[in-house]
């Protein structure tokens, strides 16, 4: 059925001209009045033609022809025009219409003409749309096909080339088709020899074909494998005048398949060197092992070629008692997924644990036909876990004798759980330990759990190495116990906060009671050896003045004079040392502290005569572990340099990293010291002085594991170096980068 559209302004010319082309039964007509009517209707149905009277369109004509051909190309479009409209119809025919008909004919030719115009412009139509879609189609297949096809004379000259060329060969369409590039010249040379015979057969046998896989070398240079098929077109006379070939890009399938075989060499490789048994046990059509890797050998005694020999050789070398067991697995009793621990026999008779993890093997019908699986030897896995719970039986065992208690905290939730015995050391149930949140820190006494706090929060921040802390817990019955707490935190792997944090308590009270009495009778002592210190001084200063007196009134006698000099320098060094006793008898008796070197070293200048001597401290944040007295080791230092160093100017204070520790240097300008005396200035009683400074500086340094040395050149100045362990020093976290000197280290510059 052909759909025309008819535009006319005569309502009876419209009505004749319909009741004559609609009675041929073909044809369907619709009519429109205007051009306003035939545009709304156009865009509405799919009309295969469009009658149009110019004088109905008038001026609009051109624009309606433009409209309707951008809405459908495959209308038809006949003009009805009158006479003296030529002009007008001719622009028409040029913008798209088809065919012109003058109304000046006689109307029943008229009709007859425009019914064959009808039908010719639709069949003209219908096969141009079917051409356009033919071409189309071709295109759009072409366009998405994955691989090239082609035909050739059989000289190899393209007739015909499509689809994928420059995404497979890298060369366009038109580089073939001009003779810019051959399909031979993109033959990998080492292909070439494996295509020669089927070359050779297409361009001589009739109707021959094949299939061949080769590389190509693409235009970039990279290399491509690809499938070709191909095959000849034949006359009638059975020559071959044509070949025709598909070609495909298969570089991505020869990778799986390379990878595939390489994975498949590295697990070969891997069975054959794993220290595990890999084994494969078929159960139809006959039990046989099919696969045994030689680790067998290693494990069992027995080689893969004796497995082979006898199907029942696994069952047998397995210990009698697992039997049931071993039995179990291969009846389904026990999961095939799940690893079974057996004992086997060894050829040698010796026993050994081994871990056995099997995967059933199924055919399309749910049959089991094989076994695949894994036998690891796990002896000294055992043998381990043994000893492992023997320690920690032993631990436990050794936990409940000491009465150490064992806390562990959630970092992330807050909840800390602590062992039984612990709670039962403080006269609590291990329920009421467990039943209110916090509990455990409601015990710690007042006074010491910002301490606590503190503490913890130093060691988090990595300020100390490790936590360690000691405190006061009330019992159930009132009284206060001390304890020490120890522990450490962990932390995932890429994580700055910690996850956990666990550690044990240690009651400690005995220890408290026993260090209480000995600082009374330290006390006690120090009070003695401080009246018997200012006795002995005020019976010297009396002597002294008897020498005085004495001096002045002694005979003229040359070895009386001696042994008067000699009285005179023993009561001296009487009186150092008992001065010396008054630094000594403190040292060590209280425990040693957190001290900032800067802070200490200006503190010491202050009771030194510096006049001026410029002091440059540059140690900026840095603490160390020491005795309380670590200010006498800085005054002496400053002391030596301003007594001895004769020409001192400047006293310079600094520290750097040497591996793990820290090292003080303490230089100044002066004469330094001579290279005999380095040694032996740090020995009691040598020097110009009293002789114990710099030894009592080495003493007080040596209480938290410091070492002293000197280490300047004679004639530039000495220079002191303190080393200081790895877990005794510290930076201040109070001090910002912007503090600190390329070495860590503030400055600060002091003139005293």
């Amino acid at each position: 059925m052909i759909r025309v559209l008819l535009l006319e302004d005569d309502p009876v010319s419209a009505e004749v001209l319909v009741l004559f082309l609609e009675k041929t039964g073909s044809i369907q007509v619709d009519t429109a009045f205007s051009s306003f009517e035939a545009r709304e209707r156009i865009q509405a149905v799919q009309y295969d033609a469009a009658v149009l009277d110019t004088t109905v369109l008038s001026g609009d004509l051109m624009p309606f022809i433009h409209d309707v051909r951008s809405l459908s190309s495959s209308i038809a479009l006949i003009l009805q025009s009158d006479w003296g409209d030529e002009q007008a119809a001719l622009s028409a025919l040029n913008l798209g219409a088809d065919f012109c008909l003058p109304k000046g004919w006689d109307s029943h030719i008229r009709y007859i003409k425009l019914l064959h115009l009808i039908q010719q412009a639709v069949r003209q139509h219908a096969s141009t749309e079917a051409l356009r879609r033919s071409e189309e189609r071709h295109r759009s297949f072409f366009e998405n096909f994955k691989g090239i096809a082609y035909e050739m004379q059989t000289d190899g000259t393209l007739v015909f080339l499509e689809g994928a060329v420059p995404q497979i060969t890298g060369y366009s369409q038109e580089d073939f088709l001009q003779g810019v590039v051959r399909l031979d010249d993109i033959v990998s040379p080492e292909d070439h020899a494996l295509l020669s015979p089927s070359d050779e057969k297409v361009r001589a046998f009739p109707f021959y074909s094949t299939e061949r896989e080769y590389r190509i070398v693409r235009r970039n240079g990279t290399v491509a494998w690809v499938h070709d098929q191909i095959q000849n077109i034949s006359d009638e006379t059975g020559t071959p005048v044509s070949i025709q070939g598909v070609i495909f890009d298969i570089t991505k399938r020869k990778e799986a398949e390379e990878m595939v075989r390489q994975n498949q060499e590295r697990l070969r490789r891997l069975a054959n060197n794993v220290h595990d048994i890999i084994f494969r046990y078929e159960l139809t059509p006959a039990r046989r092992f099919t696969y045994m890797s030689p680790a067998a050998t290693v494990i069992t005694g027995y080689t893969p070629e004796e497995f082979y020999a006898d199907p029942d050789l696994g069952k047998v070398i397995v210990h009698p008692d697992d039997q049931v067991l071993f039995r179990s697995v291969f009846q389904g009793k026990i999961p095939l997924t799940r690893p079974v621990n057996l004992r086997r026999i060894r050829k040698n008779g010796r026993i050994i644990w081994t871990e056995e993890l099997d995967v059933p093997i199924y055919d399309e019908e749910g049959n089991l036909v094989a076994i695949e699986g894994v036998v690891r030897d796990i002896t000294a896995r055992k043998r381990s876990e043994d000893l492992h719970r023997e320690n920690e039986e032993r631990l436990k065992l050794a936990i409940e004798g000491a009465g150490i208690g064992i806390w562990d905290r959630n970092m992330e939730t807050g909840e800390e759980v602590f062992n039984r015995q612990w709670a039962e050391q403080l006269g609590y149930s291990e329920d009421e330990f467990a039943g209110e949140k916090n509990f455990p820190e409601q015990l710690i006494h007042p006074e010491d759990r910002e301490r606590v706090r503190q503490t913890t929060g130093d060691y988090l921040l990595g300020k100390t190495p490790f936590f360690s802390v000691e405190y006061r817990v009330r019992c159930k019955d009132g009284r206060w116990k001390w304890v020490q707490s120890l522990g450490r935190a962990q932390y995932r792997t890429g994580h700055k906060q910690p996850y956990r944090m666990a550690g044990i308590l240690i009651d400690i009270t005995g220890m408290h009671q026993a260090q209480a009495g000995l600082e009374e009778a330290n006390k006690k002592l120090n009070l003695l050896a401080n009246i018997t210190r200012h006795d002995i001084l005020n019976k010297l200063t009396g002597m002294f003045g008897y020498l005085y007196l004495i001096d002045e009134i002694l005979p003229d006698d040359e070895q009386m004079r001696q042994y008067f000099q000699r009285i005179w320098a023993l009561a001296d060094t009487i009186q150092r040392q008992i001065s010396f006793t008054r630094d000594y008898q403190d040292m060590g008796v209280k425990s040693p502290l957190w001290q900032n070197v800067a802070e200490i070293v200006r503190t010491s200048a202050l009771s030194v005569p510096m006049l001026d001597i410029n002091l440059e401290i540059t140690t900026g944040g840095l603490e160390i572990y020491a005795d309380p007295l670590l200010e006498k080791v800085f005054f002496n230092l400053l002391d030596n340099a301003v007594r001895y160093g004769e020409h001192v100017t400047g006293i310079y204070v600094s520290w750097e990293r040497r591996d793990d520790s820290a090292v003080i240097l303490f230089e100044d300008n002066g004469v330094g010291v001579p290279e005999p005396d380095k040694q032996a200035i740090f020995e009691e009683g040598v020097g110009r002085n009293t002789g114990f400074g710099l030894f009592l500086a080495r003493e007080i340094l040596g209480i938290t594991g410091m070492t002293i040395r000197e280490t300047g050149t004679e004639g530039n100045g000495a220079c002191f170096e303190i080393t200081v362990p790895p877990d005794e020093f510290r930076l201040e976290t109070s001090y910002t980068e912007g503090d600190q000197s390329p070495s860590g280290r503030s400055s600060q510059s002091v003139k005293l």
